[in-house]
């Protein structure tokens, strides 16, 4: 419980240089699962900790394996950091560990989270501009990026390149037999509640609110939630 996991963090804090790396890497990885559990069960004060966990193994390299960084770990560090407004730590982060990715990865790394970055800054024009520099070495960047650049086009108004990446990526999601199916399904649905929003007039949006929030498999949730609400998008 909470607790216990207050005394672990001290005790850990104390006694750090007590341990093994690989005994490190294991009470460090617990400590994370344990965040993201919470924050999955809707408790948000755990994202500000889980942010500070990570930044602690940065630091002591325990979360480096052989000078490399895992990209969904660089991905989740820096998407937890923009949630939190740690802006210049967020950007500090990205340009001095990209290059402890995989070569094949580094680029696609930089250019999709100094996206991410810019974008909730509100420098929409930037972020599509680091977007067209993203070569998709993984589909995972592909799905990314995908969502993003229509959370621009319907934040900007580009109702024609809206419809068009709504249904294209859409056939890409349900054609592509490489992305599982658990993870496929949350952006499908994302896709489909999305197309539903636009066809809306702002001030009927709210009507979606309640699917959008009991829709159990849903990347984006609190954007479309977002969206729902504001009647004057």
């Amino acid at each position: 419980n909470s607790r216990h996991f207050e005394q672990f963090k001290t005790l850990w804090t104390d006694s750090i240089d007590q341990f093994s790396m690989y005994d490190l890497k294991s009470q460090l990885g617990l400590a994370i699962n344990f965040c993201i559990h919470r924050i999955r069960l809707g408790d948000k004060s755990y994202a500000a900790m889980l942010a500070d966990l990570y930044r602690e193994g940065l630091e002591r390299k325990i979360l480096l394996d052989e000078g490399r960084i895992s990209p969904w770990t660089f991905k989740n560090i820096v998407k937890l950091n923009l949630g939190l407004q740690r802006y210049e730590w967020a950007e500090s982060f990205v340009r001095a560990y990209s290059h402890t990715l995989q070569e094949d990865e580094r680029q696609d790394a930089l250019h999709f989270n100094l996206a991410e970055l810019h974008y909730h800054q509100g420098h929409l024009d930037e972020a599509r501009g680091h977007l067209v520099k993203v070569e998709f070495s993984h589909w995972r960047y592909i799905l990314g990026a995908k969502t993003l650049l229509l959370k621009i086009y319907f934040e900007t108004h580009e109702t024609e390149a809206l419809e068009l990446l709504l249904t294209s990526f859409g056939t890409f999601l349900q054609r592509n037999q490489r992305i599982p199916k658990d993870v496929k399904k949350p952006y499908l649905q994302f896709v489909r509640l999305l197309h539903k929003l636009s066809m809306l007039p702002a001030s009927q949006r709210p009507v979606l609110l309640a699917k959008i929030k009991s829709t159990p498999s849903l990347t984006e949730r609190s954007w479309l939630e977002q969206v729902a609400v504001q009647r004057n998008r």
